[in-house]
């Protein structure tokens, strides 16, 4: 379909772009989507790997507002792995507050 045909294309582009404007246009028009495997699993290698924290923050954005939809083990993983070792204190207490409010 044409969505997993522009997820096929914005995907690649999050993870090797060297300009963090794209990235963050590629971010904007995920978000639209559906949330699907593609989606959240694009998110979380942003939160993992990605070296702005701009990008990062958006990234733990996106997936707060999707968190209602996605609390599987890859999912919960990642958020604690990012409470223990992201370098910005910002993205360490927003991703413990969402850990917090999906265990209530």
């Amino acid at each position: 379909t044409w969505d997993n045909d522009v997820k096929k294309v914005l995907n690649p582009a999050l993870k090797s772009d060297e300009k963090p404007g794209v990235k963050k246009e590629a971010m904007k028009v995920l978000e639209k989507f559906t949330f699907d495997e593609q989606v959240k699993r694009a998110f979380l290698d942003v939160l993992q790997h990605e070296v702005s924290s701009a990008l990062r923050i958006a990234a733990i954005n996106a997936l707060d507002s999707l968190k209602n939809k996605s609390t599987d083990r890859e999912f919960l993983d990642v958020l604690k792995q990012t409470t223990q070792s992201d370098n910005n204190k910002y993205i360490r207490v927003r991703t413990q507050a969402i850990l917090q409010e999906i265990q209530q």
